[in-house]
C-alpha cells in the first residue's frame, strides 16, 4: 500500500491486494468532502431534502457506494 499525491494536500491511496499474477480486478473510487457554499447552511447541503421524488443536497450523487464495493471485493480477493 503507497500513498500518491500530485498535491500533497490531497493525496491517493494505492493498495494491492491478492497476488499480482493471474486474472486482476481493477477498483476505483473517491471519497472527498467540500465545505457547504457561501449562500447556504450547512444544513441545506447536506439535508437530503426531497422534492417531487427526487433527493437533492452534497454527496446524493457520489462514490459512497463505489467505494464501499471497493473495500468489500478487497476482503473477497484477500
Amino acid at each position: 500500500m503507497k500513498t500518491v499525491a500530485a498535491d500533497v494536500t490531497k493525496p491517493n491511496l494505492v493498495a494491492v491486494v491478492g497476488r499480482l499474477e493471474g486474472p486482476r480486478i481493477i477498483v476505483c473510487s473517491h471519497m472527498d468532502t467540500f465545505p457547504p457554499p457561501r449562500t447556504a447552511t450547512a444544513s441545506d447541503v447536506y439535508s437530503g431534502r426531497i422534492e417531487q421524488g427526487r433527493v437533492y443536497g452534497t454527496g446524493v450523487g457520489d462514490m459512497r457506494c463505489g467505494l464501499a464495493i471497493a473495500l468489500f471485493l478487497a476482503g473477497i480477493y484477500k
